[in-house]
């Protein structure tokens, strides 16, 4: 399967070219200004529910307004999907991530730069759980750029993203064809990925919780100089001396350290740990809360279309975007 972006086709239907099925979507005949962004189709492969979601997201120099509007439409896409349905996200979404690894959900091999676009994309995908997967495979550098123009400038714009549904075992390759030419600025970006019919069963055994010390708790001032004072008595009482070798000197430090955080933080018992579980410290409850208020505020922008629902769901965003930004500086 292809998707395409601006391809200025007015309307929306399918039609069948050769052996292909063309389905498209765009502004009405009598519109120029208006844009469509998002297409969603459901198909079914090999018994799974597959949901395909193009998108051609707003530039980066666009106002705020335009570019958060794009991402809670999509956002309202997404929360129509079944939690058990595998999701595809796949077009140029004018973000720039950068290389800055949150395990899950982008990895370090793409260019250093990261825009306000990147930020909300990033955002989306770790409320969602879903995996940029440009990100995880080592390419040269020109199998990672997917924009390139006659200036010289270049960067990685086009984005191939999937949610939990697809095991990662089963993305094979992501990268940019620079050999393909097809009359624009962007190169094609190729995806190898496997339907697998095959679902693995969930073990009947109960999953055993373990404790966990309260890192989150450092980022409040009072409770992380409670930390320190608590360490730095640890460490006078139970010190490291000449005589001590390497393994008694990290026993008598490992110990310190956590009698210390056990007693200034406290402890819970969380799930073992899961490599393809989400890992972000930034997410908070909190978080979560505010981004179910924000969604329902906009839900009800888009139902009563008032400038008191409006204004009432830009104070929730704002509020929201907010949040993240300084969880996100305390936690990173």
């Amino acid at each position: 399967m292809c998707a395409i972006q601006e391809t200025k086709r007015k309307g929306k239907g399918q039609m069948i070219i050769g052996e292909y099925l063309l389905i498209y979507s765009g502004v009405k005949e009598n519109m120029r200004a208006k844009e469509e962004r998002i297409v969603r189709i459901r198909i079914e492969i090999n018994k799974t529910k597959l949901n395909i979601v193009s998108v051609y997201a707003p530039e980066n120099c666009r106002s705020q307004t335009i570019r958060e509007d794009f991402y809670d439409k999509l956002q309202e896409e997404l929360d129509k999907i079944n939690n058990n349905e595998a999701i595809i996200i796949l077009g140029d979404l004018n973000a720039r991530v950068g290389n800055r690894v949150i395990p899950g959900i982008k990895q370090r091999f793409n260019e250093e730069v990261e825009n306000e676009n990147g930020e909300l994309l990033t955002t989306l995908c770790t409320i969602n759980e879903l995996r940029i997967n440009n990100t995880f495979y080592n390419h040269k550098q020109q199998h990672k750029y997917t924009f390139n123009n006659e200036r010289g400038y270049r960067s990685t714009i086009d984005y191939i993203i999937t949610n939990r549904e697809i095991p990662p075992t089963d993305i094979l390759d992501i990268r940019s064809l620079t050999s393909a030419d097809i009359g624009s600025d962007h190169n094609l970006v190729m995806a190898k990925i496997r339907i697998n019919p095959i679902k693995k069963t969930k073990s009947n055994k109960e999953t055993k919780l373990q404790e966990k010390i309260k890192v989150e708790g450092l980022s409040d001032e009072t409770t992380r100089n409670l930390y320190l004072n608590r360490l730095e008595q640890k460490i006078l009482n139970n010190s490291i001396t000449d005589e001590d070798d390497v393994d008694k000197a990290w026993d008598k430090l490992k110990t310190n350290v956590t009698q210390a955080a056990e007693e200034a933080l406290g402890s819970k018992e969380v799930k073992p740990y899961n490599p393809f579980g989400k890992r972000t410290p930034w997410f908070t409850d909190e978080i979560k809360q505010k981004c179910k208020e924000k969604r329902l505020a906009y839900q009800q922008y888009r139902t009563e279309r008032t400038m008191q629902s409006y204004r009432k769901y830009k104070r929730k965003r704002i509020e929201t975007h907010e949040l993240v930004r300084t969880t996100k500086k305390r936690a990173f």
